[in-house]
């Protein structure tokens, strides 16, 4: 099916994601567009098979990647999709009607259920949420003052689409488990900024995130995976706290020499 639309995919290292990401949408028949941020294994020969165009871009937030990325497509429309995600066949064949949906009543944003496979199964409702992915760039820019779990600024009308899904393959092992979670502390850290942080901060916050997610969200639908995923959510943000409390106060993670 062709449509008037680019697919972008931001890069790092995704040998093991990308090939099936890239298999996995070919029935659009889109542009493809990868902005990789340093890879150094296979990820860039996988994208020139695909003829993908490639851009090499230094990761400063997720929020200006994808803002470089916009400023760099042709087309109006955009689909943003991580290596690690793959689109429903329901999804997938809706896609055109969405854009012809989008131009006739001024929609800028739709967002798409996404469901993560997790701990070894599809989660019911850890991690589960609505991601705006498929956007006008003349009608969309992303907030750059947020770093991670960035927010899309939209002229115009919104819509969630509940027919279809993304599957979000999230970890593939511990390793990179612990790499993501490193990655989103940092990035969380430097949100946070310079914000004065009291011990009780330290010690409620990341309790109410905790409490949130397995309680008011009820990730705890999802058995020990859902409280594994609130731990983690419990982890990053008093982790995240930490650095930039020890920043603020020391000028680095540990303590004055």
């Amino acid at each position: 099916m062709g449509v008037d639309l680019t697919v972008i995919v931001l890069t790092k290292n995704e040998e093991n994601n990308l090939n099936d990401l890239l298999d996995n949408i070919k029935s659009l028949a889109a542009k493809k567009v990868i902005v990789d941020s340093g890879s150094t294994d296979n990820t860039l020969s996988i994208a020139q098979r695909y003829n993908c165009k490639v851009l090499h871009r230094d990761l400063k937030s997720f929020a200006d990647q994808r803002n470089y990325a916009l400023d760099n497509s042709k087309t109006d429309w955009v689909l943003f999709l991580d290596a690690d995600e793959r689109l429903t066949d329901e999804l997938l064949t809706n896609i055109p009607e969405l854009i012809e949906l989008g131009i006739k009543e001024n929609i800028s944003s739709f967002s798409f259920r996404r469901k993560t496979i997790a701990f070894g199964k599809e989660l019911k409702r850890a991690w589960s949420d609505y991601q705006p992915r498929l956007i006008n760039r003349n009608n969309c820019r992303y907030d750059t003052k947020i770093l991670v779990h960035e927010d899309l600024l939209v002229t115009g009308k919104r819509k969630n689409v509940n027919s279809g899904y993304i599957r979000h393959f999230t970890y593939q092992n511990f390793e990179q488990y612990l790499t993501k979670m490193n990655l989103y502390v940092k990035m969380e850290a430097r949100n946070i900024g310079q914000n004065d942080i009291s011990l009780t901060k330290l010690i409620v916050e990341p309790l109410l995130v905790f409490f949130d997610r397995l309680i008011i969200k009820a990730w705890i639908m999802d058995g020990v995976s859902g409280f594994h995923a609130s731990f983690t959510s419990f982890i990053v943000r008093f982790l995240s706290l930490s650095l930039a409390r020890s920043l603020k106060l020391n000028g680095n993670i540990y303590s004055k020499e």
